[in-house]
């Protein structure tokens, strides 16, 4: 069963915000500049390149059917958590 046109806006409407609201929350923990641990340095540079890759799919918008831009917006909210919450734990740990 297929989801009606106005759930699939609906979530994806919600999916766009969670998103611009975690791109606020990221930007209180920019720590550019700061030393990370090579560890921690891998992981956020996974994250923004997996999140750069999904962007690049998201901005052919067009081509891709409702559900399954729901789908990636979705996983970029995901990803986009993963990040905060790296930059969040880093920055809790250098006493910000």
């Amino acid at each position: 069963m297929n989801p009606k046109p106005a759930t699939l806006h609906a979530e994806l409407t919600q999916a766009k915000q969670q998103s611009a609201t975690l791109e606020d929350s990221l930007k209180q923990y920019d720590i550019d500049g700061r030393v990370l641990s090579g560890h921690a340095a891998a992981l956020v540079a996974e994250l923004e390149d997996r999140i750069s890759i999904l962007d690049g799919t998201l901005s052919r918008e067009q081509s891709v059917q409702d559900a399954e831009l729901v789908k990636l917006w979705q996983e970029r909210v995901g990803l986009m958590r993963q990040l905060v919450n790296a930059r969040a734990t880093r920055a809790r740990y250098v006493g910000l």
